[in-house]
């Protein structure tokens, strides 16, 4: 005994499925399934009296997130001091924060140099991240609390 499928039910069960296969299957619907690309700028942090003779230095840092893995690429030059740290740090645009990531191995003890580096986010730190509230903060000898830092933006490929 064989049932007749209206050949409407079929159409719908192929849009349904066809629907459900694009919108999990399409790029950026999934976290983590896009290579997502930050940029930023460093410069020197706030000066005061104290930090004005002593802050210096620029740099710029490129990074990608694919899936839950972040590649840090930090270029830097001009220190007042030798690099000794980099941090990620949490907080809006143009506000201090809380350090999230810090790193010491790898910073080029120099003036000026390069810092690479993987780190795996969770999914807190991914959204975080995509919502720009994270900073990049390089620490050095005569700057222990941050010399330069940078907003790690997203950047249009």
């Amino acid at each position: 005994m064989s049932k007749h499928v209206p050949r409407s039910a079929n159409y719908l069960s192929t849009a349904v499925s066809l629907t459900l296969f694009l919108s999990v299957s399409s790029v950026g619907s999934l976290p983590g399934q896009t290579r997502d690309h930050f940029r930023g700028r460093l410069s020197i942090l706030p000066v005061d009296f104290s930090t004005l003779g002593s802050i210096s230095g620029n740099g710029t840092v490129t990074s990608e997130l694919d899936g839950n893995t972040l590649t840090i690429d930090l270029k830097f030059n001009g220190l007042s001091s030798p690099a000794t740290g980099v941090e990620i740090r949490n907080a809006p645009r143009g506000r201090r924060g809380n350090v999230a990531l810090s790193f010491q191995a790898g910073v080029p003890r120099n003036i000026a140099g390069r810092f690479n580096q993987n780190v795996t986010l969770t999914n807190t730190q991914i959204t975080e991240l995509r919502a720009e509230r994270y900073y990049i903060q390089l620490q050095t000898e005569d700057n222990p609390e941050g010399e330069l830092r940078g907003w790690l933006l997203i950047r249009d490929e």
